[in-house]
């Protein structure tokens, strides 16, 4: 038998993983395009309108089959992005 301490803490993981589905599930498009063009800013990448229906990418959509609003988001999410990746030294 686990001990408490192993038993907290494989609770607390499993709640996490679970908790992050849900969240998912929960999302609305414009989120997901939102949260989508706040990532492409923190990683420094161009901005091209687009959001994932999945957490790995698989279902991506691209900006011709996005919505007017869903293509706002995407750039209000890129507009309110503040922290950047810091990559440290390139040298």
């Amino acid at each position: 038998m686990e001990n408490t301490t192993e038993l907290i803490q494989n609770l607390i993981h499993i709640k996490g993983r679970i908790m992050g589905k849900v969240k998912l599930y929960v999302m609305d498009r414009e989120e997901r395009a939102a949260e989508r063009g706040a990532a492409d800013r923190y990683y420094g990448r161009q901005p091209v309108p687009h959001m994932w229906l999945d957490s790995l990418g698989v279902n991506f959509v691209n900006e011709k089959q996005m919505s007017t609003n869903e293509v706002e988001a995407y750039w209000e999410g890129w507009r309110n992005e503040e922290d950047r990746k810091d990559w440290g030294d390139t040298y």
